[in-house]
């Protein structure tokens, strides 16, 4: 019936995974199409951002950034 071709269809679009490589350090690693960065560098990445969100709650009104 048509509903089990729509679902093949959606299967289909799933991104591969792929043997990919890092563009921040160079190593490789296995991810799906259009991944550049490594788990590692991602999470890396996620940890720099959370210590900001912390650091700037801490400021005063006048100097927090938009970015």
């Amino acid at each position: 019936d048509e509903n089990s071709s729509m679902r093949e269809g959606k299967r289909q679009m799933t991104r591969k995974t792929i043997q990919a490589v890092c563009r921040i350090c160079g190593n490789d690693f296995r991810g799906q199409a259009g991944t550049y960065r490594c788990p590692r560098c991602k999470e890396e990445d996620q940890r720099h951002k959370s210590h900001r969100e912390k650091l700037k709650k801490s400021l005063p009104f006048y100097l927090k950034t938009d970015n």
